[in-house]
């Protein structure tokens, strides 16, 4: 029965020192354990191959954060675009919580400009403005 190496994505914490890791040795060119020699830090420690006694650091990598909403934002500009050509900005109604909108109608507000309605529920509208999509309150009395 042979056992995968642990890799960066599946070690959640660093085993303690004189504990073993099974990982990859460069010089071996095998799948190896490794002793942990000392802690350097919470997410890396000092290692050593049990069979050639090569020395390595090995750090666990942080999670992945998730997106900066570049895309979100290039998506919502060609959206806006579109919509801007295929319905036209005059005759954007003037943005107020107060007020009551509809899908397929222009809006210009305050802060964000013009913006497109896409969805309509009785408490919120969709609204793709040029920089981002966002949902807005309406229907307030």
């Amino acid at each position: 029965m042979s056992e995968t190496p642990q890799t960066d994505e599946y070690i959640q914490k660093l085993p303690g020192v004189g504990k073993n890791m099974y990982l990859p040795c460069r010089k071996c060119e095998a799948n190896r354990y490794f002793k942990v020699l000392a802690h350097k830090t919470e997410r890396s420690a000092k290692l050593e191959c049990e069979v050639c006694g090569v020395k390595k650091s090995f750090t666990i990598k942080k999670p992945k954060k998730a997106g900066t909403g570049r895309r979100k934002t290039v998506s919502a500009r060609m959206q806006w675009e579109e919509l801007k050509e295929s319905r036209g900005m005059d005759n954007a109604d003037s943005y107020n919580m107060k007020g009551s909108f509809e899908a397929d109608s222009a809006l210009s507000h305050p802060k964000f400009g013009v913006g497109f309605v896409t969805e309509s529920t009785p408490q919120k509208i969709t609204v793709v403005f040029e920089d981002e999509v966002r949902e807005l309150v309406h229907n307030r009395g």
